[in-house]
């Protein structure tokens, strides 16, 4: 029988789904305990080799995965970001060293595009600002401004920008987009209207 490779996870926001999966490929998975309230971004170097140490793979949430790093791991043989993007990863180093590097498209596309909305809609309401006048006992209403029939601008019309949009359509918003030409197609049956950044 062949031997359990081990999985180090710092992402903080793991789930049991995921660890099962893992598990059942014949993985140990390893959830690193970070002080309260610290990232895996915030980690040193050093730290990070020595609680990497001869794992064969990293689920890994902000912490920068750079070429040093990667060289200092040579049992690591894939590094995942629990979350999208390959920004904190040096790929070419990863390239050049023989590790496998992925991400979880789609793994937070909703969450994302839901929080953005909530946000566009907190900013709009001026919800914070109320919220502190309400706790000192201010009830004074303040004037804010809907998010119906408004301009929402978008940046990017990749999986979040597409799920915004789907949120944004009850709104009935007017909505500029700036995109690759790839989203053509997506931005006109959504009656989008492709723009510079300007």
């Amino acid at each position: 029988m062949s031997q359990s490779k081990r999985v180090i996870v710092t992402q903080r926001f793991f789930d049991a789904e995921a660890r099962r999966l893992l598990e059942t490929g014949g993985c140990e998975v390893v959830e690193a305990e970070l002080p309260t309230g610290q990232a895996d971004g915030g980690l040193s170097h050093d730290a990070l080799v020595e609680l990497l140490h001869g794992a064969a793979g990293w689920i890994v949430g902000h912490a920068r995965v750079t070429r040093d790093l990667q060289a200092a791991l040579p049992d690591l043989q894939v590094i995942s970001r629990r979350g999208v993007g390959y920004e904190r990863v040096d790929l070419e180093a990863a390239r050049d060293l023989g590790k496998v590097v992925c991400i979880a498209a789609g793994g937070n596309d909703a969450s994302v595009a839901d929080h953005t909305l909530a946000l566009m809609l907190a900013a709009g309401h001026r919800l914070p600002e109320t919220q502190n006048r309400m706790k000192s006992g201010d009830w004074a209403i303040l004037q804010g401004m809907d998010l119906f029939r408004k301009t929402v601008g978008i940046i990017g019309l990749g999986r979040i920008g597409r799920s915004l949009v789907q949120r944004l359509s009850g709104f009935e918003c007017e909505i500029l987009a700036l995109s690759s030409p790839s989203a053509a197609q997506f931005a006109d049956t959504n009656r989008i209207k492709l723009v510079d950044l300007d």
